[in-house]
């Protein structure tokens, strides 16, 4: 061999025992992780300069024998990708030369060479493949055969050197080792996470995951609770029954806590018939009545123990982040304080630790309580505030709001009650009630031969969520007879970026019908010029919070100069919301806002007070703004 020769082999082993280091630090290092096995595919094919580079892995079937499953491949930039043929899948190893593959692989040995040197039903399997050489190599896992991992050639007929050979099966017992230490990691993992009856984290976990959340919630500003709860006389069960049938009763409690939980909620067993449930991202503290509401409900079916039908209750306690505490040990405390007086209120209960919460909880029911009435006694009522052209002085729309005209309290601003509606899950039938009144109302004043270019409405996010929207927007055109055009309908930013792909199809087909799109409280949510191009809009409205410092609030003024230019530039209209002050419109006006809304003109009004406004004189001049 020259000596150039000599040098290239040198060279080459140099990378194959790279290779091999990388192999054995990533695989170790990663466990039982597809990503990292098929880096370490790619690494060994390029410096093996082979085809390709494979993991079957093997299972057994009681009439078929051993088959065979790829799992993952590397292929050369200029051969064709095997993984996803159908007859490399379930594939019968026996099938493979006469049962020669089957008995090497299960005695720990390779299978190597050119395929015209192997047996002759080997070679026809091998050759319509395109293969000309291969090699195969085990891997064990805890001594028993996993599968193999293998290289092929398809260009030339290859005798492995000793070095390669090495080098898969040095892959080979490394990914066996790795998938064994990953195996042992998360039995370990269920030992000290997890409660061996029942399933669910144990109270090590769910100290953490409530940790997690504490960082979350500091971070976005929202509320979690702590939910902590046992059984109600579970003692006299388990002594009557048997802890046997008291064992079962507890794994059907915990899954009946799972089926009544959201997927971002955590249920953990702390020990004996305790349990404590993590309730993240609460808008406000009272959303944790409704779910504890709804755990008493779930318990209200009878539980199956043998031949035996039992019902069981439960009493919980509520302690809510960060009202009651900010350390997670103490809200455990004081979720459990908040159980037993829970239990001596009678049981069948949940109680919150702070009794101020408890009031506001019993008043949030009541006010959903009067809500569901005043839909049914038709107490709400709708008002309109004028949205007028910034050049011509005039008015152009009008946007719908709902409020409540209470027996009591008499007119109930939508502020105080929204929240509930939505919360009691009544915010969809409201919205839809605003939207058929408001629609039927325009429609009479332009059967008046009153002019109003579009009425804004606001959309609910449920409306759009329920997958009805399209529907029932076109029933309530219907049944007022307003015409397509003159609607527009307002989504708040955050919930249109929220649910960007629901929103397109659905929003999509409405502008089709020649209703207009406007995202309400522009700038205070999270869109990104990509998903604004996409949307079906024609408008954006600027957020009271950027109007109300203007023209003194140099950030308010170039935040609203800047959402000007970026709608005119995307062929959008531009409404500044919340204009109070002759300053405020003249600065909207300078910077070519095309319109504006707010106490300057008008607050909301009834229907025919605005019907008044709308038949009497501009309410602005036409003449040039203001200095700003």
């Amino acid at each position: 061999m020259s000596a150039h020769a000599t040098d290239q082999e040198v060279t080459r082993r140099g990378r194959i025992i790279q290779a091999m280091h990388f192999a054995a630090t990533r695989l170790l290092r990663a466990g039982d992780d597809s990503e990292a096995q098929q880096a370490v595919l790619a690494r060994l094919g390029e410096t093996m300069d082979v085809s390709r580079v494979y993991i079957f892995q093997l299972h057994r079937d009681a009439h078929r024998g051993l088959l065979a499953s790829q799992r993952l491949e590397w292929v050369r930039a200029d051969v064709n990708a095997q993984l996803d043929t159908p007859t490399l899948q379930h594939m019968p190893l026996d099938a493979i030369g006469n049962g020669r593959w089957t008995q090497q692989l299960e005695q720990g040995m390779a299978i190597t060479g050119r395929v015209r040197d192997m047996p002759a039903s080997e070679q026809a399997h091998f050759i319509a493949q395109g293969i000309l050489s291969l090699a195969v190599m085990p891997i064990q896992v805890d001594d028993t055969l996993w599968g193999f991992i293998g290289f092929d050639d398809t260009d030339e007929e290859r005798e492995w050197s000793g070095i390669e050979l090495d080098a898969l099966q040095m892959v080979g017992d490394v990914l066996g080792a790795s998938m064994a230490t990953h195996r042992v990691r998360r039995q370990l993992n269920e030992l000290a996470y997890y409660d061996a009856l029942s399933g669910l984290p144990n109270r090590t976990l769910f100290v953490e995951r409530a940790r997690h959340a504490q960082r979350r919630a500091k971070r976005f500003g929202r509320n979690f609770a702590v939910l902590l709860l046992d059984l109600d006389r579970f003692k006299v069960i388990n002594e009557t029954l048997g802890h046997r049938l008291g064992d079962e009763l507890l794994r059907q409690v915990s899954q009946r806590l799972l089926h009544g939980l959201r997927a971002v909620d955590t249920v953990a067993r702390l020990g004996g018939d305790e349990f404590v449930i993590l309730l993240e991202d609460l808008m406000i503290p009272q959303d944790a009545m409704i779910i504890a509401g709804k755990l008493l409900e779930h318990f209200k079916q009878p539980f199956m123990l043998g031949d035996q039908t039992l019902f069981v209750t439960t009493s919980l306690g509520i302690s809510v982040y960060p009202g009651d505490a900010d350390d997670i040990i103490e809200l455990l405390e004081y979720a459990e304080a908040a159980m037993y007086r829970a239990k001596a209120r009678g049981r069948n209960c949940y109680d919150f630790y702070t009794t101020e919460l408890t009031a506001a909880a019993q008043a949030q029911l009541l006010l959903e309580t009067e809500l569901r009435y005043a839909l049914e006694r038709g107490e709400f009522v709708v008002h309109y505030q004028p949205i007028v052209a910034t050049a011509s002085g005039r008015i152009i729309g009008a946007e719908a709001l709902v409020r409540w005209q209470h027996p009591v309290r008499d007119l109930v601003a939508p502020g105080l009650f929204l929240d509930a509606a939505e919360s009691g899950g009544l915010i969809g039938e409201i919205s839809q009630w605003v939207l058929e009144q408001a629609c039927t109302q325009v429609a009479e004043w332009i059967g008046q031969g009153l002019s109003l270019e579009r009425l804004a409405v606001n959309l609910a996010g449920p409306q759009i969520d329920g997958g009805e929207l399209v529907a029932s927007i076109n029933h309530a055109l219907k049944v007022s007879g307003l015409s397509p055009d003159k609607l527009e309908l307002e989504v708040t930013e955050t919930f249109i970026m929220q649910h960007a792909k629901r929103a397109i199809e659905a929003l999509g087909q409405l502008k089709e019908q020649g209703i207009s799109l406007a995202i309400d409280d522009f700038g205070t949510g999270y869109s990104s010029l990509s998903h604004l191009k996409q949307l079906p809009i024609h408008k954006l409205k600027i957020d009271r919070c950027f109007v109300r410092d203007i023209p003194g609030g140099a950030n308010d003024a170039a935040i609203a100069r800047a959402i000007i230019a970026l709608g005119h530039s995307l062929g959008l209209t531009v409404t500044a919301e919340g204009v109070e002050t002759p300053e405020q419109l003249g600065f909207m006006s300078v910077e070519g806002c095309d319109a504006i809304q707010g106490y300057l003109i008008s607050r909301p009004l009834p229907a025919d007070a605005f019907a008044r406004l709308l038949a009497g004189p501009a309410p602005l001049s036409p003449t040039p703004p203001p200095e700003v």
